[in-house]
């Protein structure tokens, strides 16, 4: 028997800018997120949906799949093992208890991440940064692909979001505390150059004003150059040509 192409799936992934890769990887720090461990998927774990070959994925892997789209895996074009493929019922429905316990052990392992035991043994480190600016390589090419769409902006947000968590997480050297706050800047000031290219004004302001103080964290002239680059767009943008002149003079 043929299988049938995840089209549904395909368009949801063009419309947000996401490539095989860059699901999986999106993926994968969802389900370390869930489960403390980092999954193990791959670009070619996310053809395979796409291309039909997996219908259902693992309770884990699609759990936080809906976390990462925010929509049901049925809304995303899955179907439950048992189902015909045109059916449309809902998700939920099956294996209730196995959802409800992931979700709740998710839940809890969340809560202790954000308040971490004296004596925790968790170290944010290189690695955790390296995995930062790889995330932000992918808003960039994203934002070259399409431009200033608001989905671009929401994930810049919640990435800067997620630096910011990290700094909670655990211990950290003086050196890499910073880079984290210059990841979360440079997240921050994505989502205002979205903003901007949306024409989506005052959000790029209250954006820029974010990545600025996280900027000044970091201490990183190379995102403080950039974020007074993009207020010198934004002020033009808005007819303030005194503003903009100001802002590309301290860039």
């Amino acid at each position: 028997m043929a299988t049938l192409r995840n089209t549904t799936l395909e368009a949801w992934m063009r419309e947000h800018g996401y490539s095989s890769n860059s699901l999986a990887e999106a993926v994968n720090s969802a389900v370390g997120d869930l489960t403390g461990r980092v999954g193990g998927l791959d670009g070619s774990s996310v053809r395979d949906w796409k291309a039909g070959r997996v219908r259902w994925p693992k309770s884990a892997t699609r759990v936080a799949l809906e976390k990462v789209t925010g929509l049901p895996a049925t809304a995303l074009g899955f179907v439950p093992r048992g189902r015909a493929p045109s059916s449309g019922t809902a998700a939920s429905q099956e294996d209730p208890v196995e959802r409800r316990r992931f979700l709740a052990a998710g839940t809890a392992l969340a809560a202790v991440r954000a308040t971490p035991a004296s004596g925790s043994s968790r170290r944010v480190g290189t690695s955790d940064v390296v995995r930062l600016q790889r995330r932000f390589t992918e808003i960039i090419a994203s934002d070259h692909r399409h431009g200033g769409r608001r989905g671009i902006e929401q994930k810049a947000s919640a990435l800067a979001d997620e630096a910011l968590a990290l700094q909670n997480s655990g211990s950290a050297s003086q050196r890499v505390r910073a880079r984290v706050y210059a990841c979360a800047a440079a997240f921050r000031s994505s989502a205002m150059w979205a903003s901007i290219d949306g024409r989506r004004y005052e959000d790029a302001i209250a954006h820029m004003r974010e990545a600025q103080a996280l900027a000044e964290l970091a201490a990183d002239p190379a995102i403080k150059f950039r974020i007074w680059s993009h207020a010198g767009t934004l002020y033009r943008h808005m007819g303030r040509p005194g503003e903009a002149m100001a802002a590309n003079e301290v860039a």
